[in-house]
């Protein structure tokens, strides 16, 4: 006897592990011969396809139908259908695993002007449709007891057509589908004001005189989430600290850090009580719970990089990393917004803003907050890279990013002294040092250009003096880290002596642009500060400005 042939029809985009397991079950436990077709969506915030889809389907000798543009699921299986060269049209997703006999079950049940859903089983995350079955056989592909499901589903009586019932999977013939003009795709997937476009489709259906409802005896397993919005319950999260004699600092940050899995120091040396108060919070407890446990991991610094890529090795098994210093306070807010993003598999890293402390104040501009860092992240997913200011970088996956609006708060710098040394010591030197190496060349007019642009940028464009004298101190300060750095590049490309007639008038037609620079900036402060008549003559004096050459 000759099999039926039919198209599964399932859209795509992240998924891949649920894709795997989906397509897999369908080659196993299905009776009719079947026509697979995987419409891939390019992520909606990248823009880019995910290479592990394209391997799954590879895998499985499967073609995939790839996407310019993101359509969504209705748009998919639209696009889907397009394509399929079967009268049985499938409309499924990737986050489900078919059952045996789960296809023969949906057929034997049709009849003209009938749409037939499959019965799903599901293990409650989400509130269960009424016609659903809740039944908890693993929330993830990893932990799936597929023994035990298709056991149960062995083990059922039910059978029978039943009226009403969820939408997927869908048996359609193609003829239907045709007769009732596709899918809608109008609203946004994955917003709350999203357009149920199945129901929509199922209603105008019924009142074309169609029948709908489920096959009681065909089972799939569905892990209640999709590729483009997924929850992992209980995600692990590690948060990471680098540690040198930081025993002022280090007691705030771990116990902000009460929230995680686990704990990972890495200590460079310390010869402080670092490593006893590490070890003491790791034994105790705190907030009534047991805390964290606490590893400590000893390694000679060489550079920051090199130092978070060594932890990533340690944590890889983990969902999430939190990379921390030890002068940083996670604040309650944003422990709680990183908890929530853990839980969502569509992304691969949260920025965080970043909340300086200096001079004993909390500097809100000058180009110190927010300044945004990525931090938390799946540590597969990313390594570090840089000489002086290491930074975290995508290597993997889509790269797809929340923002966080809780603070890291950090505890930077006390004094001036301390300041001064790192930012006109270590610092200036280090950026000479990249400066050459990438080959840029001094030149007279980095002598002020640079250091006075940089003052500019943090104190009038970031709005530097809404931080009062600390704003103005800090932005002066930057501006001569910036005139040190080219002092340093000046020394390291052989001290040039002579400044030529040319470059001296240079010199005095940029700063005479720098004073109009510096005029437009006061004049834009004068805006902000003065009213009504006054107000208007300093918008006139801008505008004037800004025509000027060079604004």
């Amino acid at each position: 006897m000759k099999k039926e042939k039919v198209s599964v029809i399932i859209p795509t985009v992240n998924a891949w592990e649920e894709l795997d397991l989906a397509i897999e079950s369908i080659k196993k436990n299905s009776d009719c011969e079947v026509e697979f077709v995987i419409v891939v969506d390019p992520d909606m915030n990248t823009g880019k396809v995910n290479q592990d889809i394209l391997k799954v389907c590879k895998k499985h000798g499967v073609k995939a139908w790839v996407n310019k543009d993101n359509l969504g699921p209705y748009g998919n299986w639209n696009r889907g259908a397009e394509v399929a060269t079967t009268d049985w049209l499938v409309f499924a997703t990737d986050d489900q695993y078919f059952a045996p006999h789960w296809d023969s079950n949906l057929l034997k049940y049709w009849q003209p002007k009938r749409l037939i859903s499959g019965r799903l089983v599901e293990p409650g995350i989400i509130p269960v449709y009424k016609t659903n079955i809740q039944k908890d056989f693993g929330v993830l592909p990893s932990e799936f007891k597929e023994s035990e499901f298709i056991a149960w589903c062995k083990g059922r009586k039910a059978t029978g057509f039943v009226e009403d019932g969820f939408f997927i999977p869908m048996l359609q013939k193609r003829e239907d589908y045709d007769a009732l003009g596709h899918y809608p795709t109008a609203g946004k997937f994955g917003t709350s004001t999203a357009v149920s476009n199945d129901y929509l489709y199922v209603q105008a259906a019924l009142k074309k005189g169609y029948e709908f409802g489920t096959a009681e005896d065909s089972y799939s397993y569905h892990f209640q989430a999709s590729s483009w919005k997924k929850k992992t319950l209980k995600p692990t999260i590690a948060a990471v600290v680098l540690t040198k004699n930081e025993e002022k600092d280090l007691e705030s940050c771990l116990k902000s850090l009460s929230w995680v899995s686990d704990i990972y120091i890495i200590d460079s040396g310390s010869t402080d009580k670092t490593l006893a108060i590490a070890s003491a919070i790791g034994r105790s407890a705190y907030g009534g719970k047991k805390f964290p446990k606490v590893t400590i991991l000893a390694r000679e610094l060489d550079t920051f990089a090199a130092q978070r890529n060594f932890a990533l090795s340690k944590v890889a098994t983990y969902n999430w990393v939190l990379m921390v210093d030890a002068d940083e306070v996670v604040e309650k807010q944003l422990a709680k917004e990183l908890q929530f993003f853990a839980k969502d598999i569509y992304l691969d890293g949260v920025k965080v803003p970043r909340k300086n402390q200096i001079f004993g104040k909390w500097i809100e501009h000058s180009d110190w907050y927010p300044d945004y860092r990525l931090v938390f992240f799946r540590p597969k997913m990313v390594q570090f890279t840089g000489d002086v200011h290491e930074r975290a970088g995508f290597i993997k996956g889509n790269g797809t990013t929340a923002t966080a609006t809780g603070n890291l708060a950090h505890h930077n710098y006390d004094t001036v002294s301390e300041f001064v040394v790192k930012n006109m010591v270590e610092y200036p030197r280090e950026y000479a040092n990249i400066l050459n190496t990438e080959g840029v060349k001094f030149t007279s007019l980095d002598l002020l250009g640079k250091p006075m642009s940089e003052f500019m940028r943090r104190f009038f464009l970031t709005e530097g003096w809404k931080d009062g004298m600390y704003g103005l101190i800090l932005s002066a300060m930057m501006g001569a880290q910036t005139l040190l750095a080219y002092v340093y590049l000046w020394e390291l490309q052989g001290k040039r002596k002579e400044l030529t007639t040319e470059e001296t008038r240079t010199l005095f037609a940029s700063l005479r642009g720098k004073g109009n620079e510096l005029t437009y900036w006061l004049t834009t402060l004068a805006i902000e500060s003065t009213t009504g008549a006054t107000k208007l003559l300093h918008r006139a004096h801008r505008k004037a400005l800004k025509l000027a050459k060079g604004l």
